[in-house]
């Protein structure tokens, strides 16, 4: 959110993450890039989660490369700390 709202900065003390797949998700890269398991996976939690198929697309590798590579973070606007 802080590299698409700079205008957040201000009121951020500092940003920690946990795990968070900043370049992708192995799990995300490979359903998008399998035809069976890309429907069977997305099919089930778009029917039965009622969850959106892109919200697990988004975190592929290209996906998730092409989003820092369009909206990069300054690392230096704020103290950084990604734990994992």
């Amino acid at each position: 959110a802080l590299s698409l709202f700079p205008e957040l900065l201000d009121g951020v003390a500092a940003l920690v993450t946990a795990q968070a797949p900043h370049g992708g998700s192995a799990i995300a890269h490979d359903l998008a890039h399998t035809q069976v398991q890309r429907s069977v996976a997305l099919g089930t939690l778009e029917k039965l989660l009622r969850g959106s198929k892109h919200a697990v697309l988004d975190l592929s590798y290209s996906n998730r490369q092409a989003f820092i590579k369009r909206h990069p973070f300054d690392t230096n606007a704020v103290p950084t700390l990604c734990v994992a």
